[in-house]
């Protein structure tokens, strides 16, 4: 398998993403899955993409870069274990370990995270510039809820900052976003493609429509 991109994505199943808000696990999964297909269907076959899980409970969850889309969603169908804390430093380790052998090819790695992170600001820095130093991007999804793990926050800020050279970004959501994963990628550009932005249009839109006809139907009753 050749491309000229891979990429590696980390899933947050930790206790956090269940914790607070049960929904956001399986907005994280859809986003996920959007993002993949409209990735692939785009670039196919110049990006390879690999899956990560970093939630204590359940670490055994690793899927090597691969441009087959129904392989990646097979993966994301299996029982992942959502529990734990958040080991995002190691997710960090081993998603670059899992990049390296693919150089000089352009890496990315995309982290989806909900809750606390075992990074200070300065660890993030040096993280950051470790990789940036390596030609490797980052885009981060952060779910987020008011009030809680601001000094995440600030740490995955400080992470993107030094790691970017125009090729990494880093978007927070709010609750209140989390409706339809259609909500999410539309505040994230930078980091969805444009074709899994129409996705989540197309199936609101259906969604929207099944809801119409079930609504008239009761009507008519």
């Amino acid at each position: 398998m050749h491309a000229e991109e891979y990429m590696m994505i980390c899933i947050d199943n930790s206790r956090y993403m269940g914790l607070l808000d049960p929904c956001r696990y399986n907005f994280q999964l859809d986003c996920i899955r959007s993002y993949c297909r409209a990735k692939l269907k785009c670039n196919n076959p110049k990006t390879a993409i690999g899956l990560l899980t970093m939630g204590a409970d359940d670490t055994n969850h690793w899927l090597r870069p691969t441009i087959h889309l129904d392989e990646i969603l097979r993966h994301l169908e299996r029982n992942i274990l959502v529990g734990g804390l958040l080991n995002f430093k190691d997710g960090i380790i081993t998603a670059d370990l899992s990049l390296s052998t693919y150089a000089p090819n352009r890496k990315r790695l995309l982290f989806f995270t909900g809750g606390r992170i075992d990074l200070n600001v300065q660890q993030a820095e040096e993280f950051g510039t470790f990789l940036k130093g390596l030609g490797v991007a980052i885009d981060v999804v952060n779910f987020i809820v008011e009030g809680y793990f601001e000094d995440s926050t600030k740490a995955l800020n400080a992470l993107v900052a030094a790691v970017d050279n125009n090729n990494s970004n880093i978007v927070h959501l709010q609750a209140e976003h989390f409706t339809h994963y259609s909500d999410v990628i539309s505040r994230a550009p930078k980091i969805f493609p444009t074709a899994s932005l129409e996705e989540g249009k197309n199936k609101a839109e259906d969604a929207a429509a099944t809801h119409a006809n079930k609504k008239l139907k009761l009507d008519a009753s």
